[in-house]
This record gives C-alpha cells, sequence and structure tokens, in this order.
C-alpha cells in the first residue's frame, strides 16, 4: 500500500525490493524492522520466521536495497533491539552493526522507554528489566576526489 501527502510518500510493503523508489533518490531512512520469532504480523513471507541466520540475512537484504535508494550523505537509522530466545541471547543489534555491508557505522544511541510493557514471567532469569532500544545510526560517506 502506497500512501502520498504533502510531498511525502510512504510505503507500506517489504522493504526487500523497492522497485517503486527510484535509485539514489532518499536522503533519511528510519526503520523497525520486525523482531526475529517473535511476532506474527500476518503476511505469508514476512521477515522474522525463519532461522536467526536466515532472518539477518534478509535484513542484509533490505539495508542494501536501502542503500540502492539512497543518495551519497543519507542517513539510516535502525530501531532495534536483542532479545531472549529459549533462553539464549541474540545481540540482533550488534549482529547487525557487524553483518552490515555498504553503510557506514556512524553512532548507537539508546531510546529509553520508561513506561515499556513489563516482560512476562519467563524472562525471571533476566537481572534487569529491558525499558530501552537501540538506534543503530549509519550513513553513507561522501566520496573524496
Amino acid at each position: 500500500m502506497i500512501y502520498r501527502q504533502s510531498g511525502q510518500t510512504i510505503f507500506n510493503t517489504t522493504s526487500e525490493n523497492m522497485e517503486e523508489v527510484e535509485s539514489d533518490s532518499v536522503d533519511f531512512v528510519m526503520t523497525s524492522p520486525p523482531y526475529w520469532n517473535l511476532k506474527d504480523y500476518g503476511s505469508p513471507n514476512e521477515i522474522g520466521k525463519e532461522d536467526y541466520a536466515d532472518y539477518l540475512k534478509r535484513l542484509n537484504t533490505v539495508w542494501d536495497e536501502c542503500y540502492r535508494v539512497s543518495k551519497v550523505g543519507a542517513v539510516m537509522v535502525i530501531n532495534i533491539n536483542s532479545r531472549r530466545h529459549k533462553k539464549k541471547y541474540y545481540p540482533i543489534a550488534f549482529d547487525i552493526v557487524s553483518r552490515m555491508d555498504n553503510w557506514s557505522f556512524w553512532d548507537h544511541t539508546i531510546w529509553y522507554i520508561p513506561n515499556a510493557l513489563p516482560q512476562p514471567n519467563h524472562y525471571k532469569e533476566r537481572l534487569l528489566d529491558n525499558k530501552y532500544e537501540s538506534c543503530l545510526v549509519f550513513i553513507i560517506c561522501f566520496v573524496e576526489d
């Protein structure tokens, strides 16, 4: 689904293929990708239902497509957090940074969420409550002649 208003365009679809968007046309990308193995968004081919390695590969496809459509000097912010699954810790934010191609990692900021919903009882093994999310900031660097 595509929304257009006041010179802005929003594409409510997967970002694995953004053929509707011209190359080198975007200044800023803000995304909060689906968490791995956490929520069913109701789409048969949604990102997050596959195993963890394939999840990260599909996210890399998204980052590559964001790179294709972005201008030199563009900024991309990824809002994501780590999670536990079957008592194993998955550092999603760190794994994204370590696998990122093309984009230059610029900054890592913390979004503090004081009124985040409490974690369910199966998270009792966690020492601290998780009331933050990572905002990973990437840029496309200018190339000097």
